[in-house]
């Protein structure tokens, strides 16, 4: 049986994982740009709920659990978290009121979303939030950066033609890369340009 500080391990591994969620693509689905990326983090974050729960009932009494309680509880106090909680109730509300709840709540196929999509991402929040360190945030920005700088120069394979390589990309005067649209490329290279600068500031400052 694995000891609570694997599970920890495993966990923390999961939720790196998902920086490389904007790599994936599969021609195999009927959105070859969003279901693959949709599953892959999903699947990712449900894989750690379930860890971290089994992890909190099985060593409910481990003193490392007990400290990672105490860090949960005052996250819960966390001015910015609450706020963030408050916009997740807002959603549900709003689901409960739509047109088509089914739809306000599971999303579809296409665009992920929904209030279902949305907790996936609220549990990244608080996972991240509890159990990263340091050098886990680290680890997770230097990944991001490197997805980021792959989708920068499959942009400019798009952009300027570049086909010497088996793996060419189609020419495109709005490269999209592989987020399958320019303007979701655009803004994801934005928090990819923050995290540089995030990542830059804590490694000179040798905190977080």
């Amino acid at each position: 049986m694995l000891k609570g500080a694997s599970i920890l391990k495993v966990v923390r591994w999961l939720l790196i994982g998902t920086a490389f969620t904007p790599l994936l693509v599969s021609n195999r689905t009927i959105f070859p740009f969003v279901f693959p990326k949709i599953v892959y983090f999903r699947i990712l974050i449900e894989i750690a709920v379930f860890l971290c729960v089994v992890l909190m009932i099985a060593y409910w009494r481990d003193r490392s659990m007990q400290e990672l309680r105490a860090t949960f509880f005052r996250m819960l106090v966390n001015p910015l978290f609450i706020a963030i909680s408050l916009f997740l109730v807002s959603l549900f509300v709003s689901a409960f009121f739509a047109d088509n709840t089914y739809r306000a709540f599971w999303g579809d196929i296409e665009r992920g979303e929904g209030v279902f999509g949305i907790v996936h991402a609220y549990a990244f929040l608080v996972l991240a939030a509890a159990l990263f360190e340091k050098k886990n945030w680290a680890r997770y920005f230097q990944i991001s950066l490197i997805a980021g700088a792959i989708l920068i120069v499959y942009s400019f394979f798009e952009y300027f033609n570049w086909r010497f390589l088996l793996f060419a990309p189609l020419v495109k005067a709005r490269p999209e890369a592989l987020i399958g649209n320019p303007a979701f490329l655009a803004t994801h290279l934005i928090f990819i340009g923050m995290f540089a600068a995030l990542y830059y500031y804590v490694a000179e400052r040798k905190t977080f």
